[in-house]
């Protein structure tokens, strides 16, 4: 028997190329694409009765310039979820036991969720969890941890004079005010008041630390001045009058207080007076001592070795700062400015005194000046509102609450942060780079922290913020800056868009890579290359090939669901739409609109796909 190949007669060979053509044209015009004629005739239509129709041309016009956002949040969206599937797709190939169920866990819970539902979600709860996570990053790196953790306000920390206790004001959310103690070391606390119908605020700790002063609302009217021992809570009267006295300042050794008393208006006498001390008499006859009622910072203060009392008087049409003797002599001007000085502190030395200037569009200035009236420096640029300065108990650095706007021309932005300056000038280091309120700084003994009080969202709680430097400060700062409020709303429509359809983009990737045969792998080992490098150079090569047509696809199905955004008020064209409709009440207009202007986009976008798909059959078959 023959062994040689049978072959075809040469007639029959050479007419097989054109019977293969005939069979490659049968169908005739039942294979033409008539659903896609019907599509172009369709907008055509709409296009020519948006173009001569005045109601349609008007939902037109309103409803185009949301394209640019649905164009924006589409393709960034699809971006990142690329790679997120390709990273996705590899882990659920990979095999690492943790990776591999990271990825697994990641696809199952996205497609297990509807998608409106997970865009919800992602957008409004996942995107701000991330933040505070950040956050919290970036309070590790800067030294910052919470202190109390309170049902109410917590409020005007007061760090011991030696020691980690810091006392502060809790107001409940009935509205009454108390004074409590935290001890860091236990972190118990010690409630030292405890009067729902009476008002305690403003705590200073006497140098031994043994009593704290305070003022106290009376239900009169009137505010009065109390001690309370932090071991026996025995309350000792200070100054209790039916006017208005405040702002105590503890002698240094301890024997005496200070307190302002209001004659009128912002008119003050000033009293030095023993603890349990009755019918004083003010040591400021003739003299009009100023003080600020609505202000609750120091407003007296008292020299290092006791001899002294800083305090403010008007003088000349404005309030300068002032010194005397405890018994009201040998009265001293420190400051000439042609502004008001308000709030003086005396550093730990004697030497200086640091106050705020007040200057143009109420701005408020850090300043400090020599008790001698010589060598003024101002601490900030005069354009933002300090208040409550603190010595650091070295005397070189000066802790102050700073309201600055952060914002632009078109977008105020005020917040109140922490800031440390230099006594002597110079470099000004900002603490706080969060967007709450911070207020209040005060020292610990030992000049390492700083206690204050911060407010975000309606709530106050104490913090602590390292002052050392360490190399994860500028990532702190970074970290801490990010806030909620500062994502836009686009932008977490993107994130929830591109992590929903990361999720489906991992097993387009995962089933491309597993579409390469396994000899490809074995033979780029075999040339000496690494699993990773096979991977590179070889394996996704050819899967991204493989799946470009779904990838496609998927990209015509982002456009569309790119309008599940307008949940969030995201005002692409789908939102425009329903705003228009909603004030017009022409639905028919607005939504034959916006449905054509997504058939377009799907319709062209589809061709492009179909045409990729034919040129990757066509070097396939080359």
């Amino acid at each position: 028997m023959s062994t040689e190949p049978s072959q075809l007669p040469q007639d029959v060979v050479e007419r097989a190329p054109f019977e293969a053509s005939e069979i490659e044209g049968k169908g005739g015009l039942k294979d033409l694409p008539w659903w896609l004629f019907a599509l172009i005739l369709i907008s055509i239509w709409v296009g020519l009765v948006v173009l001569y129709n005045n109601n349609y041309q008007k939902a037109f016009l309103f409803i185009i310039a949301g394209a640019r956002t649905t164009i924006t949040v589409t393709l960034s969206a699809y971006a990142i979820a690329l790679v997120l599937g390709l990273i996705a797709g590899l882990g659920r190939i990979s095999q690492s036991v943790v990776l591999n169920n990271i990825a697994t866990f990641y696809v199952e819970f996205v497609r297990g969720i509807p998608m409106l539902v997970l865009i919800f979600f992602i957008a409004l709860v996942g995107v701000p969890t991330t933040v505070d996570g950040l956050n919290a990053l970036g309070n590790l790196a800067l030294g910052i941890h919470r202190l109390t953790i309170s049902d109410g306000q917590a409020l005007q920390p007061a760090w011991l004079p030696e020691g980690n206790d810091v006392a502060f004001v809790l107001q409940a959310d009935g509205g009454s005010k108390d004074i409590l103690i935290l001890d860091q070391e236990t972190n118990e606390l010690l409630r030292l008041t405890d009067t729902p119908d009476f008002n305690e605020y403003f705590p200073v700790w006497s140098p031994d630390g043994v009593q704290v002063a305070f003022m106290v609302d009376m239900s009169r009217g009137n505010v009065d001045i109390y001690a309370v021992d932090r071991k026996s809570l025995d309350l000792t009267p200070i100054a209790t009058s039916d006017v208005f006295e405040g702002f105590p300042a503890w002698s240094p050794d301890g024997s005496q207080v200070a307190y302002l008393a209001q004659r009128e208006g912002n008119v003050f006498d000033i009293y030095v007076v023993q603890p349990g001390e009755e019918g004083a008499a003010p040591i400021t006859q003739g003299i009009n001592a100023y003080g600020d009622v609505d202000t609750l910072t120091s407003q007296l203060s008292w020299s290092p070795d006791g001899e002294r009392i800083a305090f403010m008087m008007q003088h000349g049409g404005h309030v300068d700062i002032f010194t005397m003797r405890p018994d009201g002599s040998d009265v001293t001007q420190v400051t000439h400015a042609a502004q008001d000085a308000l709030f003086p502190t005396w550093s730990p030395d004697g030497s200086r005194i640091a106050f705020v200037a007040s200057g143009e569009d109420d701005a408020l200035t850090a300043s400090v000046i020599d008790v001698d009236g010589s060598n003024l420096v101002q601490l900030t640029d005069g354009k933002s509102r300090d208040r409550h300065l603190r010595w650091s108990p070295d005397g070189q650095q000066i802790a102050f609450e700073s309201q600055v706007d952060y914002g632009t021309e078109e977008r105020s932005a005020i917040n109140i942060d922490i800031f440390i300056a230099q006594a002597r000038g110079g470099r000004l280091r900002r603490m706080m780079f969060a967007g709450n309120d911070d207020k209040w700084p005060t020292w610990s003994a030992d000049g390492s922290q700083i206690a204050f009080s911060t407010t975000l969202s309606g709530s106050s709680e104490i913090y602590v913020v390292s002052t050392q430097a360490n190399p994860f400060t500028p990532l702190g700062r970074i970290l801490t800056s990010v806030q909620n409020k500062d994502v836009p709303i686009t932008l977490r429509a993107i994130i929830a868009l591109a992590v929903t359809y990361g999720a489906f983009l991992a097993e387009i990737f995962r089933a491309g890579i597993q579409s390469v045969g396994h000899g490809q792998t074995e033979a780029a080992r075999s040339l000496g290359m690494s699993r990773g490098q096979a991977m590179r150079y070889v394996i996704l090569p050819q899967a991204v090939r493989n799946v470009l047509p779904a990838l496609g696809n998927d990209f015509v199905a982002m456009v569309k669901d790119s309008s599940l955004v307008s949940v969030l008020a995201v005002r692409d064209i789908t939102q425009l739409a329903r705003l228009y409709a909603g004030r017009t009440f022409r639905f028919r207009e607005s939504y034959i609109t916006l449905a054509v202007m997504y058939l377009t986009l799907t319709i062209m976008l589809s061709f492009l796909v179909r045409q990729i798909e034919r040129r990757l059959r066509r070097h396939a078959r080359d």
